[in-house]
């Protein structure tokens, strides 16, 4: 997963580095009050549960925003969100006999809405923003018994919780309709990057 990312990034980074003449060009205003923007992402998921600071959570997530308000120099979307991401780890536990291991599987999936205000410097094919996103977050968690105990599956009953949390973000768009975006926060990721359409 860490080289799928690491791939994607040089990617967006070739991309908007041999584009930067088309943006310059004035092929992609600032998000706009009707605009409609679909991105997605891959990156480290944030450890809402079960992950306790263990290792790389891959993550992915697709959002949608449309321009709803023009306010100051800036607009504001609404739209919504959804994503996910898995995790998977192996615990020695010698309190039930030597070498024992346990086998954690959690998957969380959001489903969110998310508001956002975006604003672009007066640079071409440039959009920056920043929000929150909030919805429901569902876990799904499952555990592998040793072998002493039969090493069978245990799949505990669905969760559900609070999912979603505030972000920055920024978009270059290198043709009218498509672009690179990365995004930062306390979300379903910490990071990601991807691409992003306009459609209006």
């Amino acid at each position: 997963m860490k080289k799928i990312i690491a791939t994607m990034f040089i990617v967006c980074l070739l991309i908007g580095g041999t584009s930067t003449f088309a943006g310059a060009q004035g092929l992609m205003d600032p998000m706009t009050k009707g605009t409609w923007f679909i991105n997605f992402g891959f990156g480290p998921g944030t450890n809402w549960q079960g992950a306790y600071g263990r290792g790389f959570l891959p993550a992915g997530q697709i959002a949608v925003e449309v321009g709803m308000w023009e306010v100051g120099p800036g607009v504001i979307t609404l739209g919504g969100e959804i994503g996910g991401t898995f995790y998977s780890y192996t615990q020695t536990d010698s309190r039930y006999g030597p070498g024992t291991t346990y086998k954690y599987n959690y998957t969380e999936l959001v489903v969110a809405a998310r508001g956002a205000y975006h604003y672009g410097w007066n640079v071409q094919g440039l959009d920056t923003y920043g929000g929150v996103a909030a919805g429901p977050r569902f876990t799904i968690f499952s555990y592998n018994l040793p072998a002493t105990y039969t090493g069978q599956v245990i799949d505990e009953p669905p969760t559900v919780g609070f999912g979603g949390g505030p972000f920055v973000g920024a978009s270059y768009f290198f043709t009218e309709f498509l672009g690179v975006n990365a995004e930062l926060g306390f979300n379903v990721t910490y990071a990601q990057i991807g691409m992003v359409f306009k459609i209006k």
